[in-house]
């Protein structure tokens, strides 16, 4: 009897451990995460030293180059050329975000299922499998292997991507497996070597994020089910209001000539395949540059801040590099060389997304069950197939055969979603070959408006307005991208892949792209909406802001000509919500009772207005009850936006829309807004009903920030949502020498065991921003820059 008590111990014993060591639902095991040798204690202690010297060799170096380290933990690169400082970029970037790197490759080869697994649902579907398979039917490795393609004819370029994949192995190749990033080890899998063709991923995984808006199948069946009268009311695509370009710009150019077909009906279906997830409406931006004629300095000052989505580690790294004939400034996309949004000595740029529609649906009929052939123009054309071989964490692979068209891939068959004999074909402008870095470092460089406009033509997509500001004092932004010339409504609704009167039939040229240069009223600005009027002789087909952009530019307009850094920093973290703004007046009129809770909130979403929570309750709750007709429809997961409801609620309060379908009586506009008064109390302050979050990408709690308080929100300058917001803001002064300002909210260590990883929340949230250390040489201010790495070359 006196070893029961050792053999109960015993066997809990044996059982904590294994349950420590098992996964907990979508958790990684815990053992794992606290092993103290391998766990995250030993990735706390591999914190840098505050400061002094380290020396290390790196081979392919041409001669030494230093790495300085500011108070912020940004890296300064002095290198002896170009190809040693991109190389020094890798290495230094792999150190701190090395996982980020790999697991964001992985997510756009769509082989997310190599290191979580198939994450079987209860019917035995693998969620995560099946996004993979989408990841490769929708195209995504394709697409960098024909941007690879691309970028081995430019020999420096390709010689840039090895160069800094070069200095990515170099990181790997020194780490012992106690060393790995923390999240490699509570995945139990290795880092693999970096290849040009990762950076390629990373690329059009970004081009993914800002280029997948379109709304052709839902919006077909939509069209059939409203009647193309009603949907054009609640989808409208005319509503354009204050565009990037200046309304009134000439355009010194004829359209080129667009065949249209004599009349267009979307194809029948014999089924629609479930909604796919689109990007959330919160990803934008905003850009402008004030001419320095309006600026208290005489110099032009550019200002950008791109809302992505908020992660950790955060998406951007900054960086400086400097070479003979380079020295640049900003932030990077950990994965590519060069700096993406950023500023040197002569120039500053930045970008928003463009918006604009660059993939369209095509049905394709096949020949038999084989999908071997299809039909074009009466014809049967023989489709092309690409194996996928997903390989499954624990061992298992699974085979998907992907038929492509000369439209593009067939992401929807019989295989996947769909019905025997039918499919859909995906025709995407980000499936061709492009060299979009080549923009990014040609900007790098850059000393004028000449080099600004050599460098936009290797951009193609995503569409990006690109920004550019001068010390010459010159200002612009061109919406830059390869856009198709469409005929009017082409592309909005599902194609006939049968019909040679469908394709795209020619590009827009660049030099036609909607330009502002210099304009009169002394800015020049992007928020995401309409790049131009209805004097653009081009179809403009795209998803588009209508509120934002119209606070940008009635704030600049009326800004004076004394405009300061400061002014600016002000207009980006705005609060005010135009779009309440409109909707309110509107709400309490139909229910006047709601006047003494709302009737004297001045609009701004400041983070502790419980005017704000009460007011966004409240709407949230009427939209859902207008546009309850669209709820538990499989075929579409959207609604009609803000912009046209607001309209639909001021033209007419008795719509049949605004008739809850739910309940016996015939309601209206008053009845709907006393219904949502109801139902939306709230007296919490705004920050807390927002709710915004900072995730680690594997959304773990305990490696994320949680309830950040923050104003702002969609549609909002400072657009800070639940989950989506700022990731790097931007001011550049470019006076001689420039003067900079940026903050995004992370860190640049991407270890989830230090606290540098979140630095920078706090001040975010709050709204400050950090002085940007522009060092102009390798002496430059060594007071700034406490740590220093040293990297030789290796015999």
């Amino acid at each position: 009897m006196r070893f029961f008590p050792f053999l109960l111990a015993a066997a809990f014993t044996v059982a904590i451990v294994y349950l420590l060591d098992r996964p907990l639902g979508d958790s990684p095991s815990i053992g794992r995460l606290l092993d103290p040798f391998r766990g995250v204690w030993n990735n706390a202690r591999q914190a840098e030293p505050a400061t002094g010297t380290t020396s290390l060799p790196l081979s392919g170096l041409s001669g030494t180059v230093s790495v300085r380290y500011d108070e912020q933990g940004v890296p300064h690169i002095f290198a002896p050329s170009w190809l040693d400082a991109i190389r020094a970029q890798g290495y230094v970037t792999a150190k701190d975000r090395l996982w980020q790197m790999e697991f964001q490759t992985h997510a756009a080869a769509g082989r997310m299922a190599e290191i979580l697994g198939p994450d079987l649902d209860e019917k035995g579907d693998g969620k995560i499998l099946r996004y993979d398979r989408l990841q490769r039917r929708q195209g995504l490795g394709y697409a960098a292997e024909q941007s690879l393609t691309a970028i081995a004819k430019d020999d420096s370029m390709m010689a840039f991507l090895e160069a800094y994949a070069a200095g990515v192995n170099a990181w790997i190749d020194q780490l012992k497996p106690a060393d790995y990033p923390i999240e490699y080890k509570l995945l139990e899998y290795k880092p693999e070597a970096w290849a040009p063709l990762k950076t390629a991923l990373l690329m059009k995984y970004m081009g993914q994020d800002l280029a997948s808006t379109e709304y052709d199948l839902p919006f077909t069946y939509l069209r059939r089910k409203l009647g193309l009268e009603e949907f054009n009311r609640l989808f409208p695509v005319d509503a354009n209001t204050d565009p990037i370009v200046p309304p009134g710009t000439p355009y010194p150019f004829s359209a080129i000539d667009i065949d249209t077909p004599d009349a267009y009906e979307p194809p029948a279906l014999a089924a629609y395949p479930p909604a796919i997830a689109r990007p959330d409406r919160g990803i934008g931006s905003n850009n402008w540059a004030v001419h320095g004629s309006r600026t208290a300095s005489g110099a032009p000052i550019l200002c950008n801040d791109p809302h992505l989505q908020l992660n950790l580690p955060s998406i951007w790294y900054q960086v400086q590099l400097h070479a003979p004939g380079l020295n640049v400034y900003g932030a990077s996309l950990p994965g590519a060389p060069g700096v993406v949004i950023g500023f040197n000595r002569d120039i500053a740029w930045g970008v928003t997304n463009a918006g604009r529609d660059v993939r369209d649906w095509y049905r394709i009929e096949f020949r038999d069950a084989s999908r071997k052939e299809y039909k074009f123009e009466g014809e049967w054309r023989a489709a092309k197939p690409r194996l996928e071989i997903h390989r499954i964490k624990g061992g298992s692979v699974q085979y998907d055969t992907v038929w492509y068209t000369h439209h593009g891939p067939v992401v929807y068959d019989r295989n996947f979603e769909h019905t025997e004999l039918e499919g859909f074909a995906l025709r995407w402008e980000l499936h061709q070959p492009s060299n979009e870095m080549k923009t990014f470092l040609v900007l790098n460089s850059a000393d004028s408006y000449a080099d600004y406009r050599r460098a936009l033509p290797n951009f193609q997509c995503p569409g990006q307005n690109l920004l550019f500001a001068s010390r010459q004092g010159d200002i612009a932004i061109t919406q830059q991208g390869r856009f198709p010339a469409r005929w009017p409504g082409q592309g909005r609704f599902l194609l006939d892949g049968s019909r040679a009167d469908h394709q795209w039939q020619a590009y827009i040229p660049a030099e036609h792209n909607p330009t502002s240069v210099n304009p009169e009223r002394g800015f020049v600005s992007s928020a995401n909406q309409y790049p131009a009027d209805s004097t653009y002789p081009y179809d403009q087909l795209g998803y588009f802001e209508e509120y934002r952009n119209r606070r940008v530019n009635d704030r600049l307009a009326n800004m004076g000509n004394q405009i300061t850094p400061q002014n600016l920093m002000d207009l980006q973290l705005d609060n005010y919500g135009l779009m309440a703004a409109e909707a309110l007046p509107v709400m309490l009129e139909a229910f006047p009772p709601a006047k003494d809770a709302l009737g004297n909130w001045d609009y701004f979403y400041h983070a502790d207005s419980k005017e704000a929570a009460r007011f966004q309750s409240w709407y949230n709750a009427l939209y859902a009850l207008i546009w309850d007709e669209f709820e538990g429809d499989a075929a579409t997961t959207i609604k009609p936006e803000h912009y046209p409801t607001i309209a639909l609620m001021r033209a007419d309060a008795s719509s049949p829309w605004f008739d809850d379908k739910r309940s016996p009586e015939r309601e209206n506009l008053a009845d709907l807004a006393a219904k949502a008064w109801e139902q939306s109390q709230t007296d919490l302050d705004w920050w807390a009903f927002k709710n915004t979050s900072i995730a680690h990408l594997l959304k773990l709690d305990p490696f994320s920030v949680l309830a950040v308080q923050s104003g702002g929100n969609r549609n909002i300058v400072n657009a800070t949502s639940e989950r989506h917001g700022p990731s790097w803001r931007m001011v550049v002064e470019m006076t001689d020498p420039p003067r900079a300002w940026g903050i995004y909210p992370g860190g640049q260590n991407g270890n989830p065991a230090s606290p540098e990883s979140t630095q920078f929340v706090a001040d975010w949230a709050e709204g400050n921003y950090y002085e940007l250390l522009f060092l102009l040489s390798q002496d430059d201010r060594p007071e700034r820059t406490p740590r220093e790495l040293v990297l030789t070359a290796k015999p």
